[in-house]
């Protein structure tokens, strides 16, 4: 089990980025509280593993197409008060030959806005826009070489109203 407190400071993209799309000079830095715990099991040239994970973010920084005005018609970047992202990782392993592993993994997260934005738009329970709910690569690749070969995948299974 595992558990970690960061922070992240507005990007100078995140800030001043192009002016019709969105810097925000007045970004707060995002905060996260992360929890995850979760199992191995390896026997032989197998080896398993499954990850439960928590996310809870506050201002976390996104771009909003809703907060527009004469300078930045098609939105900007905006902080987003409460966050949190649920979700479960999974992959499996195998050594093919002794200078060769195969691995498929998949991931499945639900994102969510978890309080509504300062200028009042309702997007409490809202997914967050851009982010995938099911992904993961699968790769092949010599077992004492840098060289991978990865195939990734994402999808979305519902989507926000914000959006």
């Amino acid at each position: 089990m595992r558990y970690s407190h960061s922070f992240r400071s507005p990007t100078l993209a995140d800030l001043y980025a192009n002016p019709l799309f969105g810097g925000n000079p007045a970004l707060k830095p995002e905060e996260s509280s992360d929890y995850e715990t979760g199992f191995q099991w390896k026997y032989r040239k197998i080896l398993a593993q499954s990850t439960f994970f928590l996310n809870h973010r506050t201002h976390e920084i996104g771009f909003d197409p809703n907060l527009t005005d004469a300078a930045h018609p098609f939105g900007r970047n905006n902080n987003f008060g409460k966050t949190e992202r649920v979700g479960l990782e999974n992959f499996i392993e195998s050594w093919i030959r002794p200078w060769l592993r195969a691995r498929v993994s998949q991931t499945y997260m639900e994102a969510v806005f978890k309080s509504n934005t300062a200028d009042g738009l309702q997007i409490s329970g809202d997914h967050i826009p851009m982010v995938p709910g099911i992904g993961g690569p699968q790769a092949f690749w010599p077992s004492r070489q840098k060289i991978r070969f990865k195939f990734r995948y994402g999808c979305r299974l519902q989507t926000s109203a914000y959006q």
